[in-house]
């Protein structure tokens, strides 16, 4: 392979600056919802040059490539999440496979949209380097583990603890400047600027290696930051009594599908606008979303779990967490049990379910009842939680 095509989807790019020509250059018309050609963004009164310092970075630093603007971002770097898919398309039928995103989105409700979208083009081949939020919290997509994520940093590294929390591939230093065509940029230190840098990496690798996967392209972009930057790893040190989020722990028999009541019970929150972060101890439950953690960790490893639902927690910007366990299992939750906020335990006695709520271990609901009515145990866990105000609080 001579020259890869790399797609950068931003807010446009001003050509005369750079010192190659643009393979492409379009942007997407909102009324008519189709692609069009763009004559010189630079006569569009377009200030802010966000995706021309992108593409100047990845020409800089690999020679070897024919760069496409993807407009979907307008003059203050702002779009709309049904338009990436029309970008990811664009790509896909103009053989660009690899792109650099520098947009995301930190709400959860984004989370499985946006990762649906990504899943189909990456499943056709497409590798996708994508800048992280700029605000300390998780993002979409950067931190699917099918993309290649990226922040900036002090050195190009890797840090395994946001790696696990936030999704972040790599950390790559932002240089304050970069010379133009049309005289000397000035960068700001932020993520969007790193991201292009991994791309001019990743370009030159692909270069090297055409027929790699993505695992493949993540372990050589490791191993050049390895050469670079040995990694440097803090312990672990937050306790379960640090976490100040709304505790919710659900003890079922091994009869019910806890799989399914996690599941539909973080939608209802989701519906409700309240980000749910839900964990299981069934391996199987990575399958439906909810965090996988295996029982006997909450024993063995109550430190590392600890510290794993603290930052999960604190980066997904959840309002509550919840815990899902078979009923056999419940003695590895010891410490868990007493400061939970709310315990929910459903066993099968005969014919029917007996269901009993407890808030801070007094018991504020307690019956029976023939089948498991999920939308029946949603609005008792509200009302459990809910005070004159109208508003969640911890029980006390």
């Amino acid at each position: 392979m001579d020259q890869i095509k790399i797609g950068i989807i931003d807010n446009g790019i001003c050509e005369s600056y750079l010192f190659s020509s643009l393979q492409n250059n379009i942007y997407f018309d909102n009324e008519q919802l189709s692609f069009k050609n763009i004559n010189d963004l630079c006569n569009q009164n377009n200030e802010f040059k966000h995706g021309t310092i992108c593409a100047l970075i990845i020409e800089k630093n690999c020679s070897n490539c024919l760069i496409s603007s993807i407009k979907i971002l307008d003059e203050f770097g702002k779009g709309r999440l049904e338009q990436i898919s029309p970008a990811l398309d664009w790509c896909l039928k103009n053989e660009i496979f690899l792109v650099n995103i520098s947009f995301g989105s930190t709400h959860f409700a984004d989370k499985s949209k946006m990762k649906k979208i990504i899943d189909v083009y990456v499943n056709k081949g497409m590798f996708i380097i994508a800048a992280t939020e700029n605000s300390e919290f998780k993002s979409y997509p950067a931190s699917f583990s099918n993309v290649i994520g990226v922040e900036a940093g002090d050195s190009f590294s890797i840090n395994k603890k946001l790696m696990l929390h936030k999704g972040i591939d790599f950390f790559f230093p932002v240089n304050s400047y970069i010379e133009s065509k049309a005289g000397t940029l000035n960068i700001s230190p932020c993520n969007s600027f790193a991201a292009p840098y991994i791309t001019a990496l990743a370009a030159n690798v692909l270069l090297a290696n055409p027929n790699i996967a993505l695992p493949e392209l993540k372990r050589k972009l490791v191993n050049i930051a390895n050469n670079q930057h040995k990694e440097t790893m803090v312990d672990a040190v937050k306790s379960i009594s640090e976490i100040t989020l709304p505790l919710i722990i659900i003890v079922a028999d091994p009869i019910i599908k806890i799989n399914h009541l996690l599941v539909v019970l973080k939608e209802k929150f989701a519906n409700e606008n309240y980000n749910l972060y839900v964990v299981s101890t069934l391996k199987e439950n990575v399958l439906y979303n909810p965090k996988y953690i295996p029982y006997k960790r909450f024993l063995y490893d109550k430190k590392k779990v600890n510290d794993f639902l603290y930052w999960q927690s604190y980066y997904e910007q959840a309002d509550a967490i919840m815990l899902g366990i078979y009923s056999q299992h419940c003695n590895m939750l010891n410490g868990y049990n007493q400061v939970a906020d709310m315990t929910i335990t459903i066993s099968k006695r005969d014919n029917d379910f007996n269901v009993e709520i407890l808030c801070d271990q007094l018991v504020k609901k307690k019956y029976s009842i023939s089948t498991i009515d999920y939308n029946h145990l949603y609005v008792d866990i509200i009302e459990s939680f809910l005070e004159e105000n109208n508003e969640y609080k911890r029980c006390n």
